[in-house]
């Protein structure tokens, strides 16, 4: 099988464009997902590692952890040795692709998500080598690496890369040549900040797969097992507290003063596509009680709308009446006409709800459209603009001034 959507540099003679370094932001990658050819998905930011809120995530197929790497994190001492059978797991063997090989770790490994036939023949080439020609093939595939680099700042003052580290390599070269022996007097790690000046961020992930739930580092040779679970969303409680205990690693480690050394987001079912499923959901409902009610009591709408559906006898304000007039689609379909007044109060409910659903939908809407209109201005060089600007008030001798204050 030929090796799918390689770089042809060699036949244009042209270098083929490194991979360029990404922030974790959920607009980059929820739109990265898109370009990449990935359908019912998107990242969201976990702000808090509360159990009712990772719930409230609604349907997750992965974890993306972003942290500050260090040579302690060349430690394999946990692993089994292989990923398990019909996992996609590819080491890294390029700089900066983490990001982009983090996303594609948990999506490759989730069946719930649509892929482009660009990306199933990348995984079905994948299937039968190792991680490390997996990692190559991933990072000499144009289209991805074009993806990746589009979400790149335009700038030209330097940023902090996600480097291969060196330590890894060496790690490696160790693993290889059984010959080559570890140096018995290991310099003891400074905390200082200074020693960390050259530090490097990495992006892993976590994500559930045959049953387990597993920590995937493209820097490893091997995914880490962490557990077992039974259902769905249940995996994210399993991950916890290896996030946990990598957070706090990170937060006791000295570097600069109140640094942010981590971020965490979630790759979940799309938004948009939860919301509208919902609504659907609703319209049957609607639907359904409505075609009841016109068997039952075809002057339902003068009889009960007119002065609203709540039963002033039995005491109940507007919240509780609301909250007891939910009906299953069972019940709708064997209600009597003593239950229109009820079955009224669920049609008024149930458009209510609908109304709410819709308004959600057009927040969701807007919410991607500022995502593309942030990565727009991501892509836009402001440095010539910020550089004339500032000539201009040096010029006008307003600079000094604008500085004091």
């Amino acid at each position: 099988m030929a090796i799918p959507n390689q770089d042809n540099s060699a036949e244009t003679n042209e270098l083929p464009q490194p991979w360029q370094l990404l922030e974790s932001d959920p607009a980059i990658f929820t739109c990265l997902l898109r370009d990449l050819g990935v359908e019912g998905g998107q990242v969201e930011e976990v702000v808090s590692l509360d159990e009712e809120m990772l719930r409230d995530l609604g349907p997750a197929y992965g974890l993306i952890f972003l942290f500050r790497w260090t040579d302690q994190d060349t430690d394999e001492t946990e692993l089994d040795g292989v990923p398990p059978k019909g996992m996609f797991f590819a080491n890294q063997v390029t700089d900066n692709a983490c990001a982009t090989q983090a996303l594609l770790s948990v999506v490759l490994n989730s069946p719930q998500l649509r892929l482009s036939r660009e990306l199933e023949v990348f995984k079905e080439f994948c299937e039968d080598i190792t991680p490390p020609f997996r990692g190559l093939a991933l990072a000499n595939h144009s289209t991805f690496r074009k993806a990746h680099n589009s979400f790149a700042r335009v700038s030209p003052l330097p940023f902090r890369e996600y480097s291969i580290p060196h330590m890894v390599f060496k790690e490696a070269a160790i693993r290889k040549n059984k010959n080559v022996k570890k140096p018995k007097n290991k310099q003891k790690r400074s905390e200082s900040p200074e020693s960390d000046e050259n530090g490097v961020y990495h992006f892993i992930s976590f994500m559930p797969f045959d049953g387990k739930v597993w920590e995937v580092d493209g820097l490893k040779r091997a995914p880490i097992l962490l557990g077992n679970v039974r259902i769905d969303n249940e995996w994210l409680m399993v991950a916890l507290p290896a996030i946990r205990k990598r957070m706090d690693h990170n937060t006791t480690r000295r570097y600069v003063k109140d640094e942010i050394t981590f971020s965490l987001m979630a790759i979940v079912q799309s938004k948009e596509l939860q919301i509208k499923s919902v609504i659907s959901d609703l319209n049957g409902f609607c639907d359904a009680t409505e075609e009841k009610l016109q068997e039952i009591k075809p002057d339902w709408r003068t009889s009960f709308l007119s002065q609203w559906v709540i039963d002033r006898s039995a005491g109940l304000s507007i919240a509780e009446f609301h909250q007891n007039t939910f009906m299953s689609m069972e019940a709708i379909k064997n209600a009597t006409a003593d239950q229109a007044k009820l079955l009224a109060a669920a049609w008024v409910n149930g458009r209510e709800k609908l109304e709410v659903q819709h308004r959600l939908l057009e927040e969701e809407k807007t919410k991607v459209k500022q995502y593309e209109n942030a990565n727009d201005r991501r892509r836009h060089n402001l440095d010539p603009f910020i550089q004339a600007f500032l000539r201009k008030l040096g010029d006008e001798g307003r600079l000094k001034q604008k500085i004091l204050e």
